[in-house]
């Protein structure tokens, strides 16, 4: 696929709209504990309309936002968004105590917030000392409007750059939950290709991700690649639970599950986990890849 920004590899947003022309009916993602599936050509649409909506709030290129919810669409829209948009997305840590919280939102200097209403007890005590807060279907429909009114989306992208930082992820430990990696649009796009090479993905394989959104593993090896290949994604809940997931892996017919450590540990010693369909296989980081083969 050839990028309209004169790079030699595609944008995030060009990768979705090429699958939205190629397979537009296709699943490109299923939520289970929300029930919300969402067509190739439909997320296109609704990256485009929550892209309009973040501008219509003022924010542009080179803003810092963060987020701070579980594994839910609109984290996974968001990162979308913002990447096409040139905002830096600061992916938050579900770990992270109040204190740590705030100190990231200050060293970053981030100019909004989105969160998960239900996520942490820390919510409505942080809630006190924000000046307003906006449902995110608001947002939706001020970016849909913005978008009849003849704002031009294209012309936003045209002016980022894939070596523009678009995210900061943070690594688990205490100290790395406060230093961040400064990833570009670039770096993502082929780490995720990079994976999907290794892994020799496909588009008809389906990818369970029960790995946190908020981190590489999530981010960029679960979704980046699943949009390289064009392939579904399957998110069994916001947190990973072994009951619900293993089911998912039987239910959707998964292919692929990208886990944490724990995660898989807490399935093998399910007593539904039946090891004579699946074969493990090592992966980067820390993680390993779970394939099914029966």
């Amino acid at each position: 696929m050839t990028s309209k920004n004169n790079n030699d590899i595609p944008t995030i947003f060009e990768m979705l709209v090429e699958n939205s022309k190629q397979y537009p009916n296709d699943v490109a993602v299923l939520f289970k504990e929300q029930n919300i599936s969402l067509t190739w050509k439909q997320m296109v649409e609704q990256v485009d309309h929550l892209a309009a909506g973040m501008f219509n709030l003022g924010l542009s290129k080179g803003d810092r936002v963060a987020i701070w919810s579980r594994n839910r669409v609109e984290m996974l829209l968001t990162q979308l968004a913002s990447t096409r948009l040139g905002i830096i997305l600061v992916f938050l840590n579900d770990h992270l105590s109040l204190v740590e919280f705030e100190m990231v939102l200050n060293i970053y200097s981030c100019k909004a917030l989105f969160i998960q209403p239900t996520h942490s007890p820390y919510y409505f005590q942080y809630l006190n000392n924000c000046p307003g807060m906006i449902r995110f279907i608001s947002v939706l429909s001020m970016g849909i409007m913005a978008l009849k009114k003849g704002l031009d989306i294209q012309a936003l992208e045209k002016a980022v750059s894939m070596k523009d930082t678009v995210s900061i992820v943070f690594k688990g430990s205490d100290e790395e939950r406060k230093t961040g990696a400064q990833l570009s649009q670039e770096m993502i796009v082929n780490k995720g290709i990079s994976f999907a090479k290794e892994k020799s993905m496909s588009r008809s394989d389906i990818f369970c991700v029960d790995v946190p959104l908020f981190n590489i593993s999530g981010n960029i090896c679960s979704v980046i690649s699943c949009i390289h290949v064009g392939c579904a994604m399957v998110f069994p809940g916001e947190i990973s639970y072994a009951p619900n997931t293993l089911k998912v892996l039987q239910d959707e017919k998964c292919t692929i599950l990208n886990s944490t450590i724990s995660g898989y540990q807490n399935i093998m010693l399910h007593p539904q986990f039946n090891p004579t369909k699946y074969e493990f296989k090592e992966k980067f980081n820390c993680y390993s890849e779970l394939i099914k083969t029966n």
